[in-house]
């Protein structure tokens, strides 16, 4: 009997060792799942940040995209309407109208942020009108544009030689 008890006994500390054993392989199953799950809802958050980061930077892109258009239409406008109301530049000079218009179109975006609207060229030039503010973009009073050096003025006789 007393080795029946002995065989008994063994097998009961296998029984729960087999028992423990197993419990631990699945609360380590659980650890692994709930680590796995942690680990994907933080690259599922990570991305959906990156989602709307790149959501508003498309959002600006597009409406940078349709500012620009925006402007080179109106600038396009306003040079349609600037030829339409002069034919023919005979001396090769620009007037305050076509000189901000040439400025507007070559200074892009900036130059609708200081100021000048697509429409600002149009307008004036339908008008016949100059700036009220003074400006140095403005003519002479006599029409003559302003001359880059004292005692020239710019025209066809000073580009053909004539002073």
């Amino acid at each position: 009997m007393n080795a029946n008890r002995i065989l008994f006994e063994l097998l009961i500390c296998g029984v729960l060792f087999l028992t423990g054993y197993f419990m631990g392989k699945d609360d380590e199953r659980t650890d692994q799942r709930a680590r796995v799950a942690t680990a994907m809802e933080t690259v599922i958050a990570e991305h959906n940040q990156t989602a709307v980061v790149g959501q508003q930077v498309e959002r600006r892109s597009v409406q940078r995209a349709s500012a620009t258009e925006t402007l080179f239409n109106g600038i396009t406008q306003g040079a349609i309407l600037y030829a339409q109301s002069h034919p023919v530049a005979d001396d090769c000079r620009l007037d305050a109208d076509g000189l901000r218009l040439w400025t507007r179109a070559n200074a892009g975006a900036e130059a609708a942020a200081a100021g000048d609207q697509p429409g600002d060229v149009s307008a004036s030039v339908a008008a016949g009108e100059r700036r009220a503010d003074g400006s140095a973009d403005q003519s002479h009073p006599d029409g003559q544009g302003v001359s880059p050096m004292p005692g020239s003025a710019p025209g066809a006789a000073r580009l053909a030689g004539g002073y």
